[in-house]
């Protein structure tokens, strides 16, 4: 993981320091478990499916997953910047950069 963390920061224009990259390259498996099955990743991989999911529905729909839910709190844990349809393609990319090095 440690390798698809450094090409994320190479080709995007990410805080190094922000809490997706400490979350993605720490080896601390303490995943969510549903249904008695680990999924076996991060805690940084698991909120980047999550949030994907949440501003697909909140670009399509209008539609925002919680009320406490904002587009300033996702910028500050990815640590990348844009309008909502420039922060879905970036979260994209980044998915399809780990899945690459997977």
């Amino acid at each position: 993981m440690n390798e698809a963390t450094s090409r994320v920061k190479e080709e995007l224009d990410i805080d190094c320091t922000c809490a997706f990259l400490r979350d993605l390259a720490s080896h601390n498996l303490q995943a969510p478990n549903f249904g008695g099955t680990s999924w076996g990743t991060s805690w940084g991989m698991y909120n980047l499916v999550v949030s994907t999911g949440a501003l697909k529905i909140f670009i399509d729909s209008g539609m925002k997953p919680n009320a406490q839910w904002n587009l300033k709190v996702l910028k500050q844990y990815f640590g990348i910047t844009g309008c909502k349809n420039a922060l879905l393609d970036q979260l994209i990319l980044i998915q399809d950069i780990i899945y690459a090095e997977a």
